[in-house]
């Protein structure tokens, strides 16, 4: 797979980051999309790569970034919303501006930057995907985690219906939800156990932590030709956890 132009959100660190290394090391084209521009200089130096500051929070301005990317690199190939905010809170102590940026980071945004990007002359007509990152959360119970799961679970029910009306258009629509991922964005939930609740953790994975390779792999696989028959569908990653 190359000479594609994909967009990328949360390229800054983590997947989000390890895939666009990867499609740019496939010799593809990747817009990238992240609030802090210092943070990806090294990939600026990649002339496949273009970056766009922004903030995904700032719903109602991504009908202006699709146009501003539209512009700079015209149709494209395929879509991954890895972007994301993670938060442990327990019910009784949220406050509802957390719960709104968890829904419009993890979901909101997803939902518009698809509305936008599959609009006439913003796709290529053919072989097209569009991949979201779901989480584990959404099918297991853990103190503190009944928002951040919902928001996560918004685009699992999004996913069949979208992927239903996208079909028309070629595109395809595909969910991956990981596990526990050893990334940037977990490293504080990590440090907040001790030893014995990171042995546990740890227990429960009976192959192993997650780490970013496996999901980009997964991408990877939804992003190219071999997966042209896959549509509508969750992948779960998640190293036996559910079978546990």
């Amino acid at each position: 797979m190359k000479n594609k132009v994909f967009v990328v959100t949360g390229c800054s660190s983590g997947i989000g980051r390890a895939l666009t290394e990867q499609l740019l090391n496939s010799e593809n084209i990747v817009c990238g999309i992240s609030r802090d521009t210092s943070k990806v200089e090294e990939l600026c130096e990649n002339d496949h790569f273009y970056h766009f500051e922004f903030d995904l929070l700032n719903i109602e301005q991504i009908k202006e970034l699709s146009q501003r990317i539209n512009g700079k690199v015209g149709e494209i190939n395929g879509l991954i919303h890895c972007a994301g905010v993670e938060m442990t809170i327990p019910l009784n102590m949220i406050k509802y501006e957390k719960y709104l940026e968890m829904f419009k980071l993890n979901s909101f945004a997803a939902f518009e930057l698809i509305k936008y990007f599959s609009k006439r002359k913003f796709y290529k007509t053919n072989d097209v995907s569009f991949v979201l990152i779901s989480s584990l959360a959404t099918m297991t119970g853990a103190q503190g985690k009944a928002v951040y799961a919902s928001s996560k679970g918004a685009l699992e029910g999004f996913l069949k219906s979208a992927a239903k009306e996208l079909l028309k258009k070629g595109i395809r629509l595909n969910v991956v939800s990981p596990g526990i991922i050893e990334t940037p964005m977990n490293e504080t939930f990590f440090s907040k156990l001790d030893e014995h609740q990171l042995s546990e953790l740890e227990k429960s994975y009976p192959l192993g932590l997650g780490k970013v390779e496996y999901v980009v792999n997964a991408i990877m696989f939804l992003l190219s030709e071999e997966s042209k028959w896959m549509t509508a569908q969750n992948i779960i990653l998640d190293g036996g956890n559910l079978i546990n």
